[in-house]
């Protein structure tokens, strides 16, 4: 995008409120079909303003056609075209169909018209016109990225700092657990369940697949919750005693 244009948004701030905020949003472009007219909402001042805008849009506008802009593109995704299997001169056809060769200038009208009133537009073109606006527009793009290269400064230095103790823990993870050999498989893990029917049944450590040890063992990891409720209640419960009746005993 042309630095002259971004500029835009600082002489905005410099010199004027934002302008026009009831104006109806400009329709989208649709890429693929031409262009059409933006026809935007009457202002008293559209007059002066297209007559302004006309005179200083030479100044502004792309050093490129909106058809070289176009080609320059095609070219750029083209290379991969040969591997695909697409004909170069069909793709070419296909890509500039329905290009407007006013884009351009719609396009930087739209963006001038919705956000400068004539005379905001007057007073920057005045601006970028002297010794102080032409440097801006020449730096305007290390102005664009002061907080990107601000936040870069913050993350790098907080990941520069965390280096010695992440080190510092990786060293101790490695001493503590020390990385297998090749070759070395991983060693068979050792059964946690109290169940020695289940441990002796496999001297290796390995557990029996199918084996099921005590559901209602509160430190079998596998036991039912529910079912260890229902042993621990009935625990507590006492046997309901029936009394017998003494009359029919004979």
């Amino acid at each position: 995008m042309n630095c002259k244009l971004l500029v835009g948004t600082l002489f905005i701030l410099a010199f004027s409120a934002p302008a026009f905020s009831q104006e109806d949003k400009p329709p989208v472009l649709r890429p693929g079909r031409t262009l059409e007219s933006n026809v935007p909402k009457s202002y008293t001042d559209s007059a002066e303003f297209l007559k302004l805008f006309n005179d200083f849009y030479p100044t502004i506008k792309p050093s490129l056609t909106v058809r070289e802009q176009a080609e320059v593109d095609f070219k750029a995704i083209a290379r991969t075209f040969k591997m695909q299997g697409i004909d170069s001169a069909e793709a070419a056809k296909a890509a500039y169909k329905n290009l407007d060769d006013s884009a351009f200038y719609k396009i930087y009208f739209q963006t001038y018209r919705k956000n400068l009133s004539a005379k905001e537009l007057k007073k920057y073109r005045e601006f970028i016109s002297t010794p102080e606006g032409k440097h801006i527009t020449e730096v305007w793009g290390s102005l664009q990225r002061v907080l990107s290269d601000a936040n870069v400064y913050v993350a790098r230095t907080v990941n520069t700092n965390l280096t010695p103790i992440r080190q510092a823990a990786r060293e101790k993870m490695e001493k503590e657990q020390p990385p297998r050999k090749p070759g070395q498989g991983m060693a068979p893990p050792k059964l946690q369940s109290p169940n020695r029917d289940v441990q002796d049944a496999n001297k290796s450590g390995y557990p029996i697949r199918g084996t099921r040890g005590d559901v209602f063992d509160q430190n079998n990891s596998a036991s039912s919750d529910s079912l260890m409720r229902m042993q621990r209640l009935q625990n507590k419960i006492p046997p309901v005693v029936i009394p017998v009746d003494s009359t029919h005993v004979r």
